[in-house]
């Protein structure tokens, strides 16, 4: 059991990534949703997704929350590619592999034929990359933050208390949960019940959700009664030993990628007024040739 909790719950090393303030991450985060959406060629996008993993040797991660974070990023890709090379809709594609041909019995007549498409594979590369690329920053991002310091963090955006202090909560009982689904597990594998097999399935998921949830209610129960036994009010104005504030490298951190992610954006825009033929200017040609390979 603490080995899962080790994985899930926020692991604080001196590190330049990981003593960054909460409100420097949520701009990171903001900032690669702005370039994963706006960058549309596979390089570009390449580019974004090292600079991401470059952060996760800044962070000092453990070995296991590294093994957990590649793990969910090559699923994730590997499977957006895959699955857009299958089902690849758009015009002119490709061929490259034939996995069931149009003249198999019955299921060929009724597919169409399996194919893998080379537009297919470049169209899921790039969605795969942007994709994986938030999903790597919101990894390492949750690796690295305490539940309290993202509560604080929303709290000085102006983000509603309640639904900040739900954000949290929901931060807090993550690790309770996995480590009971565990429990579960484990005391279903001592009574001699296999619930990894496949047969077994329907059963393990039923008798481990059972007790799962019905801690969870309880818990919940708990938590309300408490926290209106403490006279707890969102609309309260309240304040807080532990205050955020911005270093140095907080600053620069958000003034770089803020900057950046805004001028890719713009560039972009700028670009596909002139490829849609809405709008020209002559003196823009920087900014065209720019946008044509971002």
């Amino acid at each position: 059991m603490e080995r899962i909790r080790k994985i899930i719950q926020a692991e604080i090393k001196p590190s330049w990534f990981s003593q960054l303030d909460p409100r420097t991450k949520m701009a990171f985060l903001a900032s690669t949703v702005l370039l994963s959406i706006s960058l549309d060629r596979p390089l570009s996008l390449a580019i974004l997704f090292l600079s991401i993993l470059f952060l996760y040797l800044l962070a000092r991660l453990s070995l296991i929350q590294l093994k957990l974070a590649c793990l969910f990023i090559v699923l994730s890709l590997w499977t957006t590619i895959f699955s857009q090379a299958l089902f690849y809709q758009a015009f002119p594609r490709t061929i490259m592999l034939t996995l069931l041909p149009a003249d198999f019995p019955v299921l060929g007549k009724l597919t169409g034929g399996i194919y893998i498409y080379r537009e297919g594979l470049t169209y899921g590369l790039i969605q795969g990359l942007r994709l994986t690329s938030n999903l790597a920053l919101g990894l390492l991002v949750c690796f690295t933050t305490e539940a309290r310091d993202v509560l604080l963090a929303l709290t000085a955006i102006k983000v509603p208390y309640s639904l900040a202090f739900m954000v949290m909560t929901a931060l807090r009982f993550i690790p309770i949960l996995t480590e009971e689904f565990m429990n579960v597990i484990m005391a279903q594998r001592i009574k001699g019940f296999e619930p990894f097999k496949f047969r077994h399935l329907p059963k393990m998921v039923f008798f481990t959700l059972t007790p799962v949830l019905a801690n969870t209610l309880r818990r919940s129960y708990t938590l309300a009664a408490a926290a209106y036994s403490r006279g707890f009010s969102p609309t309260t104005q309240r304040s807080s030993w532990q205050q955020l504030a911005f270093k140095w490298s907080d600053k620069i951190g958000i003034a770089l990628v803020l900057t950046l992610s805004i001028f890719v954006a713009l560039v972009k825009f700028i670009y596909f007024l002139y490829a849609q033929g809405i709008f020209y200017h002559p003196g823009w040609q920087c900014f065209y040739a720019l946008g044509s390979k971002l």
